[in-house]
This record gives structure tokens, sequence and C-alpha cells, in this order.
């Protein structure tokens, strides 16, 4: 069976749980390392969905201010993508609620529960999983052979050409790197990719 080479990369690593073997259980995560900019998702929204250039990124600020008011006060945010809510923690152990005062209670962080509309939305996007390119123990770059296999896989995936955005997510670089590796290959007197400015971001495509 051909190795699988699309969906979401994950990397696997043993846990603290043991088998009957006493030998350490393995989970799962997506690769380290990936991320999207809020930047990148209002440029998506621009050219795929007719948005105004930088209206998410003012609404999504909007939101966060007025979100923050009202988790402060520990209230629930209700939002179709999900449920906001506030954690607390106490600062010692008690057994008495009576010994418990409000200097002993802290802000532990917030809670995230996805709603079921958004939960469908992702899984109707996923398309399954492979095994990240890069080694799962260590955060060393990618050597010359694995960022051209994950190079070849961006062009493939979308047609020809890729983004930074593209090939960030198959190589496991950071936005800064996943560019200055692409522009590299734009150099020289056989560049091996030809780069075409479309709107603010940059198409990368193989030179025949």
């Amino acid at each position: 069976m051909p190795k699988k080479e699309t969906g979401m990369p994950f990397e696997v690593h043993p846990s603290p749980m043991k088998n009957a073997e006493g030998r350490n259980l393995l989970y799962a995560i997506p690769m380290q390392r990936l991320s999207t900019t809020l930047d990148e998702l209002d440029d998506l929204c621009c050219t795929n969905s007719g948005l105004s250039r930088n209206q998410l990124v003012s609404v999504f600020n909007y939101f966060v201010n007025a979100a923050a008011q009202h988790l402060a006060r520990g209230e629930r945010i209700v939002t179709p993508m999900g449920t906001f809510a506030p954690r607390l923690a106490l600062e010692g152990q008690f057994v008495n609620p009576a010994e418990v005062h409000a200097d002993d209670v802290r802000l532990r962080g917030i809670d995230f529960q996805p709603s079921k509309a958004f939960m469908d939305k992702v899984l109707r996007w996923n398309n399954g999983f492979h095994a990240a390119p890069t080694s799962p123990n260590t955060d060393r770059r990618p050597d010359e052979k694995q960022l051209q296999k994950a190079l070849l896989q961006s062009l493939k995936s979308n047609g020809g050409s890729t983004t930074v955005t593209f090939f960030k997510e198959h190589s496991g670089l950071s936005r800064h790197l996943a560019q200055r590796y692409l522009d590299q290959l734009c150099e020289g007197p056989r560049p091996q990719l030809k780069r075409i400015r479309m709107g603010h971001a940059f198409i990368y495509t193989e030179v025949k």
C-alpha cells in the first residue's frame, strides 16, 4: 500500500501510561509548529469569500475585547463556533468551603467547547491523516531531501503552484523559514521556482 501523503500531518509521542508489558503507550498530536495567522485567514476570506480586506481582523479584535469583559465577570460566551468559559482554581488545598476566601481563587484559563456545527465543518474539510515528515522528538529543521519532498507535495496538492502557507503546512517550517526557503529557490542562475505576486501574497511555480 502506498504511503499516504495527504490530510493532517501527525506525530506520535510516548505517554506516561504503560501497557501490560510495561511499555509506554503512544498518543497522537497534530504536527508541531503548524500555524496560521489571523492575517492569513483574512486574506483567505478576502480571496474566496468576497470579504473586505482587514474586515475579519477588525471584527475579531472587537470580539476579543468584548468577550474578555464578559469572561472576566464569570459569564460564558456562546457563539456558533462554540462556547468560551472561564476556568478557576484554588490557591491551596481546602476541605471546608467556609475557609475559602476571595484571595484564594484565581483565574486559571479559558475553556473552549466547540459546537457540533463547527466540528461538522472541520470534519467535512478533513482529508484523513498522514505521518509528519519530521522527527517527533526533535525540533531540528528538515533536511534538503525532506524539504524537496514537501515542496513537491505542496505543488501537487495545489494544482502545480504553491504558497508560503501551503508549503509550511507540508514542511513543518515556520512561516518565516518557509518563505525564505521558497525565495532561495527563485534565486541563482538556474532557479527551481519562479515567484509571482497575487495581491498581498506570492505564488510559486516550477521553472520549466
